[in-house]
């Protein structure tokens, strides 16, 4: 069962793979992570049956080395070659990585998630001194210790691959006040809402910026990158495409990362941003 003690790192999963553990915290954004990440764990669907019999165990390798860039989202094809030699591990020879539905280190998936293994695929071919960790994840619910798992594991990237909303601009927030040396790029997924509704459901589920006792608004994260949400249809914006504009982005992060590894946070996305304009 999740604790939800405000001094206390929200638990990966309610079975914590090996290395990812609860951590004690003082600090208020140590303690605001525990809340929101603690909050959306428990309202997560409980998870499958274990499917682990019917995925692929990843190839044995070592280690590539190089700069850590995570997904987070449904899964990749860890099994093509082009990726299967780019897993980041332990020093066990274990990747570095974790499903958090199946509750295994195999965060495979083959159907729906082609743009996911694109992505990675863009990602090492593009920055050939990245690595990839991948955590598979079924909703915002589980991506909150997804991102604590990545981030514990020095991944100077996440690419966040979920819905465009209220839930996900809270969790990316208090994830960009909690970890500072991480820089995360949201990919959003089309609008679940129908076509009709759309409008109106976005209107409501984006959150009106924070006032601070001054009368001042807040600052947005200053270690996020929002990419906007992908439209309907097949035009511009649409998943394949940001995807794709998430892979550029992290692959240039990597690539920065690589030439100067104090170059992390919030400082990256200045020099990715500078670099845009």
């Amino acid at each position: 069962m999740a604790r939800t003690s405000g001094s206390t790192e929200v638990p990966v999963s309610r079975a914590s793979p090996p290395g990812y553990g609860p951590r004690q915290h003082a600090s208020a954004a140590g303690r605001a992570w525990s809340r929101v990440a603690a909050a959306l764990l428990l309202s997560a669907a409980l998870p499958a049956a274990a499917q682990s019999a019917r995925k692929p165990q990843p190839l044995p390798g070592l280690d590539p080395g190089g700069v850590m860039v995570a997904f987070v989202g449904a899964g990749i094809d860890y099994m093509r070659p082009g990726l299967a030699d780019r897993l980041a591990r332990d020093g066990e020879g274990e990747i570095i990585g974790f499903d958090l539905v199946d509750r295994d280190r195999r965060p495979y998936c083959r159907v729906d998630c082609e743009a996911e293994t694109n992505a990675a695929e863009a990602v090492v071919a593009a920055a050939p001194q990245s690595r990839l960790a991948v955590f598979k994840v079924d909703g915002v619910g589980l991506a909150a210790p997804a991102i604590q798992m990545a981030a514990q594991a020095k991944a100077a990237v996440i690419v966040v691959h979920l819905p465009d909303d209220a839930q996900t601009a809270g969790l990316l927030k208090a994830a960009s006040e909690r970890f500072r040396d991480t820089l995360i790029v949201l990919a959003p997924r089309p609008p679940e809402a129908p076509p009709e509704k759309s409008a109106a459901s976005t209107s409501k589920a984006q959150p009106a910026p924070e006032t601070k006792a001054d009368g001042s608004q807040a600052a947005k994260p200053d270690t996020v990158i929002m990419l906007p949400a992908p439209a309907a249809g097949t035009g511009s914006g649409t998943v394949p495409e940001v995807l794709d504009r998430a892979a550029r982005i992290a692959a240039r992060a990597a690539t920065i990362v690589a030439a100067s590894p104090s170059t992390r946070g919030a400082a990256l996305r200045a020099e990715i941003e500078a670099a845009a304009n």
